[in-house]
């Protein structure tokens, strides 16, 4: 097998799988709780809506927020 097979399989390499599972725990790591300084896999809610508030506010600049949109239909 040549590289080309490699191009297309690389996603199912070991070294590919085991850097994607690094990348996921420490992208995880930020929403999960601590407990007596170790994570827990309980997801913290305010975590994760904060961050998708972030996330948006990054990704959509000009898109109003919840609080713009209903102070002008008040």
């Amino acid at each position: 097998m040549g590289t080309s097979w490699i191009k297309r399989h690389r996603h199912e390499t070991d070294e590919f799988k085991s850097s994607e599972k690094k990348r996921y725990n420490a992208w995880k790591a930020q929403f999960t709780t601590l407990w007596a300084g170790k994570v827990t896999n309980r997801w913290d809610e305010k975590k994760v809506q904060e961050w998708v508030q972030e996330y948006r506010a990054k990704k959509f600049p000009n898109w109003p927020t919840s609080k713009e949109y209903l102070s002008e239909k008040e």
